[in-house]
């Protein structure tokens, strides 16, 4: 109860998510409900924008998002567990069942016309006036062939690659989220790695058929082996060429995939959002006084 004693403005940055949570919850607090998603909203709207590539059902997806996280809250979110984690498996589901409801695969050329200025996606970057133009410009098309690349892998692969990136997310709970084994899960972005180098091959005139069937060189280049894995691995390197070219080729397009930055959710759908958000927490919360009343 101690955390339902009067609390500052300011010292809501200091709380922990399920500590937000818990506010929000129990009082419909709008500043730990504003805290929670300064902290996560970009996370969740990059995702969900980077999977269907279209602006104005991306921000459908995200407000059906939130409507569903007040109302399942109480009845599905354990305190004990990670609220981003819980939220990130509602956008999940909800982006993939508009995917599949559409049955087919984005269509990536109509997101990328030429006579767009392509700047949309990276607005959130700072201002580089003083970078060089020409700099500018190649930044701004590696990133653009980046996305494009990105949007032509099909739906499986790419979905691993922006958990991986935007969450950094161990292959453990990108497993449990998809509903797969974790070798299915680090073969998946293998692949997604693979195909990703093809396609910027393809886009520099070069061509390799390297290609070693090993998801172990995903879990050394994600850092996800215990330093006895981790030390045999670099010595089968060692040992073995065309196994340390495909790590290293691997490693090379993921350092790309990196460079994707995030997208800000629109202001105005933002504060729509958060304002529903706590009127429909507030409703919650008298009709149970209601109730509470009612049965007493």
């Amino acid at each position: 109860m101690e955390l339902l004693k009067r609390t500052t403005k300011a010292s809501y940055k200091d709380l922990r998510d399920r500590d937000l949570v818990r506010y929000f919850r129990r009082k419909a607090d709008e500043a730990a409900f504003n805290e929670l998603m300064n902290r996560h909203q970009a996370k969740i709207y990059s995702y969900i924008y980077s999977m269907i590539n279209n602006p104005e059902t991306a921000n459908d997806i995200f407000q059906e998002v939130f409507t569903k996280v007040v109302t399942k809250m109480d009845d599905t979110y354990n305190e004990q567990g990670k609220w981003i984690a819980w939220v990130m498996r509602i956008a999940h589901n909800a982006t993939i069942d508009h995917i599949r409801k559409q049955k087919r695969y984005i269509d990536v050329n109509s997101w990328y016309d030429e006579d767009d200025s392509r700047s949309d996606y990276f607005d959130r970057m700072t201002d580089e006036s003083w970078v060089d133009a020409d700099e500018q410009l190649v930044e701004s098309e590696t990133k653009s062939s980046l996305m494009a690349h990105i949007a032509k892998l099909p739906e499986e692969q790419r979905t691993v690659v922006l958990l991986r990136h935007y969450y950094e997310m161990p292959f453990k709970e990108i497993a449990e989220l998809t509903n797969v084994s974790i070798n299915t899960a680090l073969g998946r972005m293998r692949y997604a790695l693979i195909n990703l180098r093809k396609h910027f091959e393809e886009e520099d005139n070069m061509s390799s058929n390297m290609q070693i069937n090993d998801e172990d060189c995903i879990r050394y280049l994600m850092r996800e082996m215990d330093p006895s894995e981790e030390i045999e691995f670099e010595r089968e390197m060692m040992s073995n060429e065309n196994l340390l070219i495909e790590v290293e080729s691997l490693r090379s397009t993921y350092n790309k995939v990196k460079k994707l930055p995030l997208k800000q959710t629109p202001q105005d759908l933002l504060s729509k959002v958060k304002e529903q958000a706590v009127m429909d927490q507030r409703k919650k919360l008298r009709s149970s006084y209601f109730m509470i009343g009612w049965l007493g």
